[in-house]
């Protein structure tokens, strides 16, 4: 293994794809625990980057944004592909409360 310090684009993120296993994430946590998953099961990765001593990740913080933000961006084309439901349900008109005034002579 090279030296860390001589290892170029180390720090540079891998070109990402979403694959099935990932766009049939249920929520944000599922989501970036699998691409977490996927990152640190990448052997090129793991090469070229040192892992965190305590925690033995080999991704970081700015990762971890960069997850949740392609996560919102594919909710996002999930929702603009759905067409809008109709509201079947039935609207009631409440007639304003009026108060009359009587007029004292």
């Amino acid at each position: 293994m090279k030296k860390p310090a001589l290892r170029e684009n180390r720090h540079k993120s891998p070109q990402f794809s979403e694959t099935n296993w990932t766009k049939s994430s249920k929520n944000i946590g599922e989501y970036i625990f699998r691409r977490i998953s996927l990152d640190q099961s990448n052997k090129k990765l793991q090469d070229r980057r040192p892992r965190h001593m305590m925690s033995q990740l080999i991704i970081n913080s700015k990762e971890v944004n960069q997850y949740v933000n392609d996560y919102l961006s594919m909710m996002d084309g999930k929702n603009k592909n759905k067409r809008p439901r109709p509201n079947n349900k039935s609207v009631t008109m409440h007639q304003p409360y009026n108060i009359h005034r009587v007029e004292s002579n």
